[in-house]
């Protein structure tokens, strides 16, 4: 499951903003960089940028609150949740229609959605260790823009542990499908 054309497209408008105003405040690639426009972005830049914006919550404070590319109220409680994202390493576990299912710590399971491209044209292989930012959107689970492949492989034993982890979460309603608060 990805979202719509029109929910990522949004999701990209303000992801772009933000790194674009990361950049202009912290100095961090050329700044005559565009991100808000760009079409072909450095994916490298936009996860550094991101990445400082997530661990910045003041960066967060100042950005809605100068709001430089006029977001609505709605636009901007949107960034704002960001900040419940949940920044790691995760094992997706398998894929399903409703989205990719994400294995974190302390056996947290998340369904994550893809933004553009469906999960399962981006994992090649299952279980594989991911490092991403999950965020909120709409009342959905997303990544950062970008996620990186772990170098790990995983043995029968642990694909068993990995699979019983995900079924105890079904069986008890706990797996997180939003991170809005």
């Amino acid at each position: 499951m990805t979202l719509t054309q029109a929910e990522a497209e949004h999701f990209y408008k303000l992801f772009k903003s933000v790194c674009w105003y990361v950049n202009q405040h912290e100095e961090c690639f050329c700044e005559d960089a565009d991100y808000r426009t760009a079409e072909a972005i450095n994916p490298e830049h936009m996860e550094s940028l991101f990445d400082l914006f997530f661990e910045d919550d003041d960066l967060n404070d100042c950005y809605r609150k100068e709001n430089p590319d006029s977001f609505s109220d709605e636009e901007l409680e949107i960034v704002n949740q960001w900040r419940n994202g949940v920044k790691g390493n995760f094992i997706v576990e398998r894929i399903l229609k409703k989205g990719a299912m994400l294995i974190g710590t302390e056996d947290r399971v998340y369904q994550m959605v893809g933004l553009i491209t469906e999960p399962d044209e981006m994992v090649y292989f299952l279980p594989m260790a991911i490092s991403t930012i999950l965020l909120p959107y709409k009342g959905k689970i997303v990544y950062s823009s970008t996620f990186r492949e772990l170098p790990l492989r995983f043995g029968g034993g642990m694909k068993k542990v990995l699979k019983n982890t995900y079924l105890d979460a079904k069986a008890n309603n706990t797996i997180i499908t939003s991170l809005e608060v």
